[in-house]
């Protein structure tokens, strides 16, 4: 479940169902993700580099938008230019190269 969104609070994030999930193997040398809003949705494609280093491949984000179009915009904003990330307990943290943070938690942990 997403927490924490520039521009969006917890409430908000919470009404959308927010989330991401990291769909477990390897498609080449990339691993997929999905990031959910109620209907909207937004597919994507990774690499993990070195610890704490990710790199959003842009070319591969597949946007399905209805509904939750504002949320899904300022998602697919930030998820272009996220380059770290860091796991911390039950929480993941993805930055930008300007300290913006999207956080998501374990949906068990919510």
């Amino acid at each position: 479940m997403l927490v924490t969104l520039p521009n969006f609070n917890k409430q908000e994030l919470m009404n959308a169902n927010a989330k991401i999930v990291f769909e477990e193997g390897n498609f080449g040398n990339l691993h997929h993700g999905i990031a959910t809003f109620g209907c909207s949705s937004t597919d994507f494609y990774f690499k993990m580099k070195k610890k704490g280093v990710i790199k959003i491949d842009p070319n591969t984000l597949n946007i399905k938008p209805c509904e939750g179009i504002k949320l899904q915009n300022q998602f697919n904003l930030n998820l272009k230019n996220i380059n770290r990330y860091k796991i911390d307990g039950h929480f993941l943290y993805l930055y930008d190269q300007n300290g913006n943070v999207i956080k998501s938690i374990a949906a068990d942990w919510d």
